[in-house]
């Protein structure tokens, strides 16, 4: 059969007439493309794009996995709000795996909301930025409920917790359930290795929050700014290595906070290079 037959038979026969004539041939070997890692994304990456949009476009490429944003569904919505933006994700194949990030003050009602928020959208986490003196309340207020919490780091700016071993060396006589959550970005403005700050989190290492970052010459004050990943200065690839190392069981978010407006192409450009480096690892 030539390339013309095949061609003019149709794909079917034309993928059985190869199959048959390339059996010879080894076939692709059946693995999981991202190593086993919950890879997905945070809902802020798209927070200028309707709900309804940003799941589409991530089932377009393939990612299972999405943490939510209150920009995509208010902390203060309905049962029945979130009831139908459940829906409108799962239906479209993801699995919502954290809600965040939610800033906690020190007031119990406030933090019971925020919880009961998380536990509604079906969400094993909640990633938080709690005020330091919360932590107490929080403390107790989390053993009612089945999920964890993660705490983010947000950099050398945060007053309350700046690096990930801030919030790791406030936890250790918390419940087990308050963990942290990682964010590489961030880490890596703190002038600390984020490989080393996971490894280091990793006992109770709920979260992730993976970017990518670069100097842009033209700031004056040399700012990093987050770029697609894989683009930047950061060691995206021991981060990944040591994730894979740890068969990490949590969400691995990837948070692209750039071109707010119009996001996907850097997203699916940092979504490729996970996959290119975990094929590898």
């Amino acid at each position: 059969m030539t390339r013309r037959d095949l061609l003019q038979a149709g794909p079917l026969a034309a993928a059985g007439a190869l199959s048959a004539a390339d059996s010879k041939w080894p076939a692709k070997a059946d693995r999981h493309p991202y190593q086993g890692l919950k890879v997905g994304m945070t809902s802020y990456s798209t927070r200028e794009w309707p709900l309804e949009a940003s799941v589409k476009a991530l089932k377009k490429m393939g990612i299972g996995y999405i943490s939510i944003k209150d920009v995509h569904l208010p902390l203060g919505s309905t049962r029945e709000e979130r009831r139908a933006a459940k829906k409108k994700i799962e239906d479209n194949g993801l699995t919502i795996l954290g809600c965040g990030v939610i800033n906690l003050k020190n007031d119990e009602r406030e933090i019971r909301r925020a919880l009961e928020y998380v536990r509604e959208m079906g969400a094993p986490i909640a990633v938080v930025a709690p005020d330091p003196p919360a932590l107490p309340v929080l403390n107790q207020v989390v053993k009612d409920f089945d999920l964890r919490v993660a705490i983010h780091n947000h950099g050398p700016e945060d007053k309350k917790f700046p690096s990930p071993y801030d919030v790791f060396d406030a936890i250790q006589n918390l419940d087990p359930k308050i963990g942290c959550c990682v964010d590489v970005g961030h880490t890596f403005r703190m002038g600390i290795d984020p490989a080393a700050a996971i490894r280091k989190c990793a006992p109770r290492l709920y979260d992730v929050h993976l970017k990518d970052l670069t100097r842009d010459p033209g700031a004056p004050d040399l700012k990093p700014k987050n770029v697609a990943v894989g683009t930047g200065v950061v060691d995206v690839v021991s981060v990944l290595r040591a994730l894979v190392e740890m068969r990490y069981a949590y969400h691995v978010a990837l948070e692209y906070e750039i071109e707010p407006e119009n996001p996907i192409a850097g997203i699916a450009a940092s979504f490729g290079f996970i996959r290119g480096v975990l094929a590898a690892v």
